[in-house]
C-alpha cells in the first residue's frame, strides 16, 4: 500500500508541476505582450509612416485596457477579451 500512494504521490506531484509551468508560461506572454506593446510599439510603427493604417497609440489603446471616460466604467481591451474567451490558454 505504501508503494501505491507513493506513485499516486509522484504522479499528482507531476501534474501539478505541469499545470504551474503552463500557467506561468501563459503569464510570461501576456506580460511580454504587455509590456513590449507599451514599451516598443512607438518605436516601431507611427501613424504618420504607413498612411491609411493604424497609429501606436490607437492600437495599443486598443490591447490595453481603459476606463470609461462618461463614467469612469472598466472597458476590455483586447487582451483581457482574448484571455476571457480562451481560458484554457
Amino acid at each position: 500500500m505504501d508503494r501505491l500512494s507513493t506513485l499516486i504521490q509522484q504522479e499528482l506531484n507531476q501534474e501539478v508541476l505541469s499545470y504551474t509551468v503552463e500557467e506561468m508560461s501563459v503569464a510570461a506572454e501576456i506580460y511580454l505582450a504587455e509590456t513590449c506593446c507599451r514599451l516598443h510599439y512607438n518605436q516601431l510603427l507611427h501613424k504618420d509612416d504607413f498612411p491609411g493604417l493604424v497609429g501606436s497609440r490607437q492600437l495599443i489603446a486598443w490591447l490595453n485596457d481603459r476606463r470609461s471616460k462618461s463614467n469612469g466604467t472598466p472597458i476590455p481591451g483586447l487582451l483581457r477579451l482574448y484571455i476571457a474567451s480562451n481560458p484554457g490558454h
